[in-house]
């Protein structure tokens, strides 16, 4: 990006723990690709995030696009709380979103230096990190390694070129649809169940069909937590 950091795909899909809560609001420990430690991380207007009571809401869901190379969220602004932020995302002039992450080390684009943290750098990111490095002509970037996402701007103008607001969903049509996706994984659920019980006689036929409901058993408890978590 313009700050001149670099984040490489096989970094934002490194397996990682990830920390979320359940539904009585007790930490769980899991395992996950790293571009979902986005979410859960709070909203912030223009980075302002020394306080944790100054967020303006919450990134709920993150997603890779693997034909853009991307990550993709989905967040909410408490409109009620912040109108003036949630106005300026509607209206258009708070129109980039742009990350807060911390990571474990970075590498330098141009002499391979190796840094924990910022005191550790060589001069080449010292002078010219998002800079063209004079001697090379190339730009200098620091590749960064051990992403954790921490939050999640709202900003006028981002380091990015496409990290940009592209939709505003309506509440009410997002609620319609979960309770539709509720309803619909409990009738499949109880589809499976009853197939279940009526299996047949033929053990290969019968593995298959084995095979078959508790793909689709996976795949209605998908649903329905998906449901729960919008």
């Amino acid at each position: 990006n313009a700050n001149g950091d670099y984040f490489a795909k096989a970094e934002l899909l490194k397996v990682v723990d990830i920390i979320t809560a359940d539904s009585d609001g007790k930490k769980v420990r899991t395992k996950g690709p790293a571009y979902k430690t986005f979410e859960g991380v709070p909203i912030y207007a223009n980075h302002k995030n020394d306080d944790v009571l100054e967020a303006k809401g919450m990134v709920v869901h993150a997603e890779w696009n693997e034909d853009e190379n991307c990550v993709y969220t989905v967040f909410y602004i408490d409109e009620s709380a912040y109108p003036d932020i949630a106005r300026g995302v509607r209206v258009g002039y708070m129109h980039d979103v742009s990350m807060g992450c911390q990571v474990e080390k970075g590498e330098c684009s141009h002499c391979g230096n190796i840094a924990a943290t910022e005191k550790d750098y060589c001069e080449c990111l010292k002078k010219f990190k998002g800079k063209i490095h004079p001697s090379s002509g190339k730009k200098v970037y620091e590749k960064n390694m051990g992403i954790k996402f921490i939050e999640l701007s709202v900003v006028g103008d981002g380091a990015f070129d496409t990290c940009e607001i592209e939709e505003i969903y309506d509440k009410e049509d997002i609620l319609g649809k979960v309770v539709s996706l509720e309803k619909k994984a409990s009738d499949l659920n109880a589809n499976v169940m009853l197939a279940a019980s009526n299996l047949p006689a033929n053990s290969d036929e019968r593995r298959e069909l084995e095979s078959c409901l508790r793909e689709i058993s996976s795949a209605s408890t998908s649903a329905r937590k998906i449901a729960q978590t919008l």
